[in-house]
């Protein structure tokens, strides 16, 4: 059984990354244009590059990654909100990193690899938990 949740889990995980790259690239080209090009704060960049994707990602992560039913305002608002965290986390990071890079975009990049995890992990064990634990038994 222990096998099977390592299995299921890194299935789901490589499903995540898939839909991430996508919406990874949703979230640097929103925050390269707004930053880089026409000159936005890095906070204020980060913020609208961040609400987009995870607009994005819930769509996403909902259908083909936890294979909900259907879309409800109330896991839309939970997930927003469990990102919350997130954001603020990636923002500190980028605000800190920006200080010792010309390219905003390079202290984007530090951040991401903790964001993605940690998003991972909200949405696997709190948001979409039930629906990822279904796929542990079907």
């Amino acid at each position: 059984m222990l096998n099977k949740v390592k299995k299921t889990n890194l299935f789901i995980f490589c499903k995540y990354s898939v839909a991430g790259i996508f919406n990874t690239l949703v979230d640097l080209v929103i925050f390269f244009v707004m930053c880089d090009v026409l000159n936005f704060a890095e906070v204020t960049s980060n913020i609208a590059a961040y609400l987009c994707c995870a607009t994005s990602s819930y769509l996403i992560n909902s259908r083909y990654v936890y294979k909900e039913n259907g879309y409800s305002f109330k896991r839309y608002f939970q997930f927003v909100t469990g990102n919350f965290t997130v954001l603020v986390i990636s923002t500190a990071v980028i605000v800190f990193v920006s200080d010792f890079v010309a390219l905003k975009l390079l202290a984007k990049l530090v951040a991401m690899p903790v964001t993605i995890l940690l998003n991972f992990t909200i949405q696997r064990f709190l948001i979409f938990r039930i629906s990822a634990d279904k796929q542990l038994n079907g």
